[in-house]
């Protein structure tokens, strides 16, 4: 996981995508995987849950975008064949 994570930091910084938007990306993916660690993989998010992103001030694409995100892991989408 380690190398993975030097590797993804070292393609963002020769990225042309702001510092922000890849800090936005970057919490939306440790969310999800936050979430997939602690509740397992078929776990779903209750609305209290995704009530608690605005309360904590996220916005409400950004809470979409975790959604489509932990569904995207769960399909096994995370990462794509070209990536791999």
């Amino acid at each position: 996981m380690r190398w993975q994570l030097d590797r993804v930091l070292k393609n963002q910084v020769g990225s042309a995508i702001s510092s922000g938007e890849h800090a936005r990306m970057n919490s939306i993916h440790a969310k999800a995987w936050k979430f997939l660690a602690r509740e397992g993989h078929s776990a779903r998010r209750t609305p209290d849950e995704h009530a608690q992103f605005f309360e904590n001030g996220w916005a409400p694409a950004d809470a979409k975008a975790v959604a489509e995100t932990l569904s995207a892991y769960r399909n096994g989408d995370a990462v794509s064949g070209r990536q791999l």
